[in-house]
């Protein structure tokens, strides 16, 4: 039995956006209890010239909604929650969930062969939608959402790997 596109990457998608809320919260309540600052958390980075864990949610969320989007043939969502706050960035994880529950197998399977292309910082790629998800979105998305969770780690949160895999109570 093959695997579908959806089955790839909505419900994986959806169970890691969620532990990624999860840990978010976990760092706000370290925030309060520590006596940081929680924009101290949310403008850390691992090195100098890496994403700030506001930008790496942010990229999560983006590989995500686009992974299902683009072969969907609808438009990248518009996430509208802000990125100031831990509060701000729940929202934002909560509209691109929204999103991606809206998006059903029959909008996407079947359309592996499709051609996509997409806007990129160097002018535009172009991929079979099948190889976008596998090889562009997915390592993508799980790239974003590991250094996320190394910054809250590196900033002192407690969270292991069962957080990280959406297992912890």
């Amino acid at each position: 039995m093959s695997l579908s596109m959806h089955r790839i990457s909505v419900p994986v998608f959806i169970r890691f956006l969620t532990s990624l809320s999860k840990i978010l919260n976990k760092a706000s309540t370290h925030c309060e209890a520590h006596g940081i600052a929680p924009q101290t958390m949310l403008n850390m980075r691992l090195y100098p010239d890496m994403y700030t864990l506001i930008q790496q949610v942010n990229e999560t969320l983006r590989y995500a909604t686009a992974a299902v989007a683009y072969p969907a043939g609808l438009a990248e969502p518009v996430l509208v929650g802000g990125t100031d706050s831990f509060a701000a960035l729940q929202a934002r994880i909560e509209e691109g969930i929204a999103f991606l529950q809206g998006v059903s197998a029959d909008m996407i399977d079947g359309r592996e062969d499709k051609s996509i292309v997409i806007p990129f910082h160097e002018g535009r790629r172009s991929f079979r939608a099948e190889d976008f998800v596998i090889e562009f979105c997915l390592p993508g998305f799980f790239f974003h959402l590991t250094i996320a969770y190394g910054i809250l780690r590196h900033g002192g949160v407690e969270i292991g790997k069962a957080d990280f895999r959406g297992e912890a109570a």
